[in-house]
């Protein structure tokens, strides 16, 4: 039995034993029934207040890690045929502090995708979902912020953040010193948090489950700060110095290059993969430095490849070359990798025909399609971010899927018409990313980003 549920029971006990001496007494005065009445309700609601204010103080201490918070994943999956012996097992050997999210993992539906939106690819060039560690770093001492004179400018900053953006939902101003053992800068870190001078930081977390500030370095283990939603903390909340530590267990990558014929050389890029969200949205600082390159080099045709000392963090190999669509993988270090055999295949040129709505000139785009294209359909926008489509082959058919990164977007699909077509046929409306078919008209519709266009494949030869 765990404390909180101990001193639940003993306050009521205490409670109800109080509640009748007391109305026992109240009801044996020669007061009237009126006054006997407000002198119950008043025995009632003041040590009523006060333990379930006792109580809900005690459960944020105790940071609601009851038996039953864990039993209850544990029993759901240990029902369920479909999750196997040695997943379970797994869920229990990495962090005992992980175990319960672990076992959460396990029944947790994945993120539906629809089929006709998927290029057919190997497990390890799908987009991977965000690795969380969940934990708390402990502080090395108080930080020196006297050297960094815009520390304080960032802190309002980024608490007018949360007040104009989060619509008034809880969110934590974070800093602290970094350091990374064993180098004297903080250069090689990636995080979604600006590093200013001195390894100091200031960043706006909301806490969540799916919430974490990270800090990656190749070779190094990563430094999480996850902030618990069923803790209270302060408006800013001061970690002081956070030191990267050297990891003690280090893996390789290893693949063979295969290039089309008369391929000469390719460009190999290893890099940490995406960080974890840390704002309400997916959103970062543009000045943050998300992504850091562990290792860059040059690989012939038949060469195998072969990376080491790579720590527990996520990283994503890009191979390109000229005249091929590169292709990308996605996997976590720490632990030996075999890719196999890497082969590219040659790109191909796509034009685009596209024009406003509403009417106007047509513009013709012609694009190299090598998995890195984009497609621009609106000026910049107040941020400076290009609004683009990215574009990447279908592999075995000459389609192309779409994704426009602002959420939420429409594609009405009119057929294979003519783009002067007038009128329109009835179109099919997708939400969210697709294939477009070279022949096909096209109506892109985004409100956030005020774009409204037609846009029209050319056929391919």
């Amino acid at each position: 039995m765990s404390v909180v549920i101990f001193l639940m029971n003993y306050f009521l006990i205490v409670i109800l034993s109080f509640f009748a001496v007391a109305i026992v007494l109240v009801v044996r005065t020669d007061k009237s029934a009126s006054t006997k009445l407000m002198q119950i309700a008043a025995i009632l609601i003041v040590p009523l207040v006060f333990a379930v204010y006792s109580i809900k103080a005690l459960s944020e201490y105790e940071g609601g890690h009851s038996t039953s918070d864990f039993a209850s994943p544990l029993c759901r999956v240990l029902l369920d045929e479909r999750i196997t012996d040695e997943r379970i097992v797994a869920a229990f050997a990495d962090d005992p502090k992980q175990t319960k999210d672990n076992l959460v993992i396990l029944y947790e539906p994945p993120p539906a995708e629809q089929k006709e939106d998927e290029i057919a690819v190997g497990e390890l060039e799908k987009s991977p979902t965000p690795i969380f560690w969940h934990t708390f770093p402990e502080s090395d001492g108080p930080a020196d912020y006297r050297k960094t004179p815009e520390f304080s400018a960032w802190v309002q900053r980024e608490k007018q953040s949360i007040a104009k953006y989060w619509d008034g939902n809880r969110g934590v101003v974070v800093t602290g010193q970094l350091k990374v053992e064993g180098a004297d800068d903080c250069s090689g870190v990636a995080s979604r948090a600006v590093i200013l001078p001195n390894g100091v930081f200031v960043h706006a977390i909301h806490p969540d489950r799916k919430r974490e500030l990270q800090f990656f370095k190749s070779g190094y283990e990563p430094l999480a700060i996850w902030l618990d939603p069923r803790k209270r903390y302060p408006a800013v909340l001061d970690l002081g110095v956070v030191t990267i530590k050297k990891a003690v267990k280090t893996a390789s990558v290893e693949f063979r290059l295969k290039l089309p014929k008369g391929g000469d050389a390719a460009s190999v890029e290893l890099k940490n993969d995406w960080p974890a969200p840390t704002w309400r949205d997916w959103g970062h600082h543009c000045d943050a430095p998300l992504f850091k390159t562990a290792a860059k080099l040059r690989a012939a045709d038949g060469e195998t490849v072969k990376l080491a000392e790579l720590s527990a963090i996520p990283y994503t190999l890009t191979v390109t070359a000229p005249g091929c669509v590169r292709r990308v993988f996605h996997f976590t270090g720490g632990k030996v990798s075999e890719l196999g055999e890497i082969a590219l295949n040659r790109t191909r040129i796509q034009t685009f025909r596209l024009r406003e709505f509403s009417g106007g000139e047509w513009q013709n785009v012609s694009l190299e399609l090598d998995g890195s294209t984009s497609l621009v359909v609106a000026p910049n926008d107040e941020l400076g971010n290009t609004v683009d489509v990215e574009l990447t082959p279908d592999r075995g058919s000459p389609r192309v899927l779409a994704h426009f990164m602002w959420r939420p977007v429409y594609y009405d699909d009119y057929g294979a018409v003519p783009p002067e077509t007038s009128p329109l046929p009835e179109p099919q409306t997708r939400e969210g990313r697709r294939f477009l078919e070279p022949g096909h008209l096209y109506r892109m519709r985004s409100e956030m980003k005020k774009v409204d266009k037609l846009i029209y494949l050319e056929p391919v030869d």
